[in-house]
C-alpha cells in the first residue's frame, strides 16, 4: 500500500468534511450560509431627462421623440435609474406614449428604476392618464380619467 503525503492527507480530511456537510444539506439538518448577507441595496442615481415640447409621433416631432426615448434607453442600460420629466409636454401622442411605455417595460426587467413628472398642460396630463401609463408607473390619477 502506498503512503499518503500529509499534503494530500489534508485534502482527504477537508473533503471527508465537505462531503458530510453536503449530505446534511440534503437531508435537511443543516442549512446553508446566506452569502448575499454582504450585499447591501444600494440607491441608483437618476438622470433626468426632459421630454420634448411635442411629443407624439407626427412628422415635425418624431425625431425629436426617437432621439429622447434612445436616450432613455442609454441611460438604463448604464445602470442609472431615470427620471423621466414630461412636465413641459403640450401635445402627446398614444404613439410615443406606447414606446415609451415599452422600453421602460424592457428596462425594468434589468432592474432600472424610474420616477418621472406628470405634464403641466392639463390636456396632455389626461391623455396620459386616460392611456393607462400611470398602471405601469406608480401616481396618482384623477377620479375622471
Amino acid at each position: 500500500m502506498k503512503k499518503l503525503s500529509t499534503k494530500n492527507k489534508r485534502h482527504q480530511i477537508s473533503r471527508q468534511k465537505y462531503q458530510l456537510k453536503r449530505s446534511k444539506w440534503a437531508n435537511g439538518k443543516r442549512k446553508r450560509k446566506n452569502r448575499d448577507i454582504l450585499r447591501r441595496w444600494v440607491e441608483p442615481i437618476f438622470v433626468e431627462r426632459i421630454a420634448p415640447v411635442y411629443f407624439n409621433l407626427s412628422h415635425e416631432s418624431a425625431n425629436e421623440v426617437i432621439s429622447y426615448i434612445n436616450s432613455v434607453k442609454k441611460i438604463g442600460n448604464s445602470g442609472n435609474g431615470v427620471n423621466i420629466n414630461l412636465a413641459d409636454v403640450k401635445d402627446i401622442g398614444i404613439g410615443a406614449i406606447s414606446m415609451l411605455l415599452s422600453v421602460m417595460a424592457e428596462l425594468r426587467s434589468t432592474g432600472t428604476r424610474f420616477k418621472g413628472i406628470k405634464p403641466n398642460h392639463l390636456e396632455s396630463n389626461n391623455v396620459l392618464e386616460r392611456s393607462g401609463f400611470m398602471k405601469f408607473v406608480s401616481g396618482n390619477t384623477k377620479l375622471e380619467n
